[in-house]
This record gives structure tokens, C-alpha cells and sequence, in this order.
């Protein structure tokens, strides 16, 4: 079976790297986008499985990106999980409903972030 592709949007370079390198370790094909227009162009062109988005991005924020996936229908059946400095990881487990978009703390362990993903795409 084909490693599941995921998509990372984060405006800071260490933490794209920081994400990518653990999640390539747990068998996934990372991409990685520091802009919302890199970040649309590339879901264009690779269909991931998955997008993590940073929601504070300069210009368009991680919503604003998740509406444009929602309203192209090439895309918008992609999962979104979003990628927060602002709120616990209590508090974005407590925000996650089933169906909806999923809220991870960037202060979350890694284990936690790669089961989340599991969750969402296996």
C-alpha cells in the first residue's frame, strides 16, 4: 500500500522541518508549504490525504485556507487538521466533534499529532 500523503502549512520554517522529519518517520509522505498560496497550489497538484494547517499565518489564516479546500471540489474532501499555539491540547480535544475539523496543539507530543492523523486517515 502507498504511504498516505500529508500536507503541512506552517509559516515557520523549524517547525515545517520539525513536522515533516517526524512524520516521514511514522511512514508518511510529507509535503510542505510557508505560505496559504503555497500551501492551495500544492493540494492542487498533489491531492494529499491530509492537511495540517497552522490557523495565525500572515495574510490568509489556517480558516481562510480550509474554506478555499472546502469550496474547490477537487479538494474538498481532503481532511484538515489544524495546528494551534492558542489552546491546549485539553481544550482541542474538548473543541473536536465528530464530522468536524480537528484542533491539535502545537505543544502536543508527537505521539499525540500521529494519532490524531491515524484517527483521521490511518
Amino acid at each position: 500500500m502507498a504511504a498516505k500523503k500529508i500536507l503541512i502549512m506552517d509559516d515557520a520554517k523549524d517547525m515545517l522541518s520539525i513536522y515533516s522529519d517526524m512524520l516521514s518517520k511514522y511512514g508518511y509522505t510529507v509535503s510542505a508549504a510557508q505560505t496559504p498560496e503555497d500551501c492551495l497550489r500544492i493540494a492542487r497538484a498533489t491531492a494529499p490525504d491530509l492537511i495540517l494547517l497552522d490557523v495565525v499565518m500572515p495574510g490568509m489564516d489556517g480558516g481562510t485556507v480550509a474554506r478555499h479546500l472546502m469550496e474547490d471540489p477537487r479538494l474538498s474532501s481532503i481532511p484538515v487538521i489544524f495546528l494551534t499555539s492558542m489552546v491546549s491540547p485539553e481544550e482541542a480535544a474538548a473543541v473536536y466533534k465528530p464530522g468536524a475539523r480537528m484542533y491539535i496543539s502545537k505543544a502536543s507530543h508527537p505521539s499525540e499529532i500521529v494519532a490524531a492523523i491515524r484517527k483521521v486517515i490511518g
